[in-house]
């Protein structure tokens, strides 16, 4: 699906649309991640979501860990917000108590075979 976002070419001929091949996406960033981080998004992973609370006491840590863990995998767009029913996303997030995050959905399988070549999921 990200190949074919990347690669159609959605400003051309109107009853046309142009595919023209494009650069492989990295994920080489994942490589760099500490292993708190690895480990938060195979929990992540293994709930579907967590809150800040729930991410506490899952991992016995303080609330500003917690808060910094979410912090750092918001701004890497490895995790969002999971919006209520009815409600639109928004483009600005805040990680606030309460709120519930999930892995991004096109980001599931990256992520896992990640945690899986660090041998942290099986």
């Amino acid at each position: 699906m990200l190949t074919w976002l990347r690669s159609a070419d959605f400003t051309s001929k109107e009853g046309r649309l142009l595919v023209s091949p494009s650069h492989t996406v990295r994920f080489s960033f994942l490589e760099e991640l500490d292993l708190s981080l690895d480990f938060a998004l195979k929990a992540f992973l293994e709930h579907g979501s967590l809150t800040l609370e729930e991410y506490e006491m899952v991992f016995n840590a303080p609330e500003e860990e917690a808060f910094q863990v979410f912090e750092a995998l918001r701004n890497l767009y490895l995790i969002r917000p999971v919006e209520a029913r009815g409600e639109s996303p928004s483009r600005f997030e805040t990680t606030e108590a309460g709120k519930r995050f999930r892995v991004r959905p096109l980001l599931s399988q990256v992520v896992a075979d990640h945690l899986k070549s660090r041998n942290i999921l099986h």
